[in-house]
């Protein structure tokens, strides 16, 4: 069933996308022989379903959480909305709360300027489809899109809710903070990174230290980032 997982995730929908509009949302996906299916029988009424257990739908990990592509289909079509879905795949994105700050109240700025997850230190668990370059105009429809819908301050309103127990997180926070210490998970394992200077409570040097006093993360809490020039920042 990786076609259809695989088709799910280009759909960036949490509906099954045998039950979307297949002349609305079927251009955003790749040709496959399931896509033909779905295209096929759709229009002859003829209704496909399948075990929840073969067949992955993504769930929102938020109250208030929502597929993007779910509220750019309201608001585009046609080859507007396939373009503003292939900066969302470029992005490696899903949901708002993937690209929301952790207190759920903005869409954090390198999302905007269509930067990866690195930036933001977070990682995705998804398996994407390459993309490749995407032309400057199409990033430029995406932060059309995105000021339409949350402002061009970029706030979320209402503010994304709690974070829901046991639910499957597609995109990963790495970054927290204990105390005046910023740790960060890269590729399992854990580093530190000093203080820029004694005062500093926002500001990091880009120098990294393993961190090996794991009893800390739970005690820990995860927080935003953003590099510039020779420092982190928390934001």
């Amino acid at each position: 069933m990786a076609s259809m997982s695989t088709t799910q995730i280009e759909c960036g929908s949490a509906i099954p996308f045998f039950s979307l509009d297949a002349s609305l949302w079927s251009p955003l996906v790749t040709k496959t022989w399931i896509s033909h299916i779905w295209e096929e029988c759709q229009p002859l009424g003829i209704e496909l379903k399948f075990h929840t257990e073969c067949y992955w739908v993504p769930k929102p990990v938020r109250e208030r959480d929502v597929c993007i592509m779910d509220v750019a289909a309201t608001m585009y079509k046609g080859e507007q909305l396939r373009r503003i879905n292939m900066c969302r795949i470029a992005l490696k994105v899903t949901f708002l709360s993937d690209i929301a700050s952790v207190d759920g109240k903005r869409i954090l700025i390198a999302y905007y300027q269509g930067k990866p997850h690195s930036v933001s230190g977070r990682i995705s668990r998804l398996n994407w489809p390459p993309v490749g370059e995407l032309p400057r105009q199409w990033w430029l429809l995406w932060q059309e899109f995105l000021s339409a819908w949350c402002g061009t301050a970029l706030h979320i309103s209402p503010p994304l809710g709690r974070w829901f127990a046991e639910a499957e997180m597609l995109t990963k926070c790495c970054c927290f903070m204990y105390e005046r210490r910023l740790i960060v998970e890269h590729r399992g394992e854990f580093y530190e990174f000093p203080p820029f200077s004694e005062r500093s409570r926002t500001r990091f040097q880009r120098q990294a230290h393993p961190f090996t006093e794991m009893h800390l993360l739970p005690q820990s809490k995860v927080v935003d980032i953003s590099y510039r020039q020779d420092s982190i920042y928390i934001v």
